[in-house]
């Protein structure tokens, strides 16, 4: 006869299982579970829960950081106040609808206009919610491509580029 598992056998389980949301929120929720008198599918409904918030916060995180933004930006950090910028159509733009029509955004203004900030804010909105995208400075992805043609192995960054849903490039220049 095969004995209970204990506390500590329960979250070696969820660990083995790399089921790390569960195994953090393991002790709350048993405990409130304990404490309300809880049927059995109930606690557990709180535990797959709990794996669903943990494994979608993870995606999240390992997305934006793969986005490599030089900063993160927000759109609620960024003053519509006082400039010619249509805050709902920038907002419209932070929903992603223009991936699924396959549409391109160009963000074209002076410096110190808001440019990269908005930017920035509306791709890390889009691969929050669900896309998977990279930012690069124009002339660096510029750079890289010339780079692989000259070691003869071209197609490489663009077959990468290619499994990107959204891809952001800065330009810098000046007038002279």
């Amino acid at each position: 006869m095969e004995r209970p598992m204990e506390r500590q056998d329960i979250i070696a389980g969820l660990a083995e299982l790399k089921l790390h949301g569960m195994r953090a929120s393991f002790d709350e929720i048993a405990g409130k579970g304990l404490a309300r008198r809880d049927e059995f599918y109930p606690l557990i409904a709180s535990l797959i829960r709990a794996e669903r918030t943990h494994r979608q916060a993870r995606s999240i995180s390992y997305r934006i950081t793969g986005a490599k933004f030089p900063v993160l930006k927000d759109l609620d950090k960024f003053s519509f106040k006082g400039t010619p910028i249509d805050e709902g159509l920038v907002r419209e733009l932070a929903t992603g609808s223009f991936l699924d029509a396959k549409r391109n955004g160009i963000f074209v203004g002076g410096t110190g206009t808001g440019k990269t900030h908005l930017c920035i804010a509306v791709a890390s909105a889009v691969i929050r919610a669900r896309a998977r995208g990279r930012f690069y400075n124009l002339v660096d992805l510029v750079n890289q491509l010339e780079q692989e043609k000259a070691a003869g192995r071209s197609g490489y960054l663009v077959e990468k580029l290619l499994r990107y849903d959204l891809i952001v490039t800065r330009f810098m220049c000046s007038a002279q």
